[in-house]
């Protein structure tokens, strides 16, 4: 890892999620606002533009429900999307971006943290994965 990165996003857990049964013009509109969210966020960042990247979406929930770790996916996929718009790397496709399984955090009520949604980017060389 070259460099690493993290910014906050402005939800306290994931405004996407594989069992969200929306419409899609309003799935759509969610997308796009978490997609627009983390192209500033991360163009505040100051970083890249880096030839790879690996991003891992971190989730600390409110409450101890148990939670399934695929289940935050789109949002990843729409925070990845809006790192490329912020030029911090040429595509999301596999060649130029490592996408980690979410993580879940022990939950706010047992760690005393405060529920929160973040990014992290680490940049990476060709042959690191």
């Amino acid at each position: 890892v070259l460099a690493s990165y993290e910014f906050e996003l402005p939800w306290p857990r994931p405004p996407l999620n594989l069992n969200d049964r929306r419409h899609w013009r309003a799935n759509a509109a969610k997308v796009r606002q978490v997609r627009d969210a983390s192209h500033i966020l991360a163009k505040q960042c100051g970083i890249g533009p880096w030839p790879r990247v690996r991003v891992t979406l971190h989730y600390i929930p409110r409450d101890r429900r148990v939670r399934d770790a695929e289940n935050p996916t789109p949002t990843l996929k729409a925070v990845c999307d809006g790192i490329v718009d912020a030029g911090i790397v040429r595509d999301d496709s596999p060649k130029f971006m490592v996408k980690d399984m979410p993580v879940i955090h022990p939950a706010a009520s047992v760690s005393g943290l405060r529920p929160r949604l973040w990014v992290v980017i680490a940049a990476l060389t060709w042959e690191s994965a």
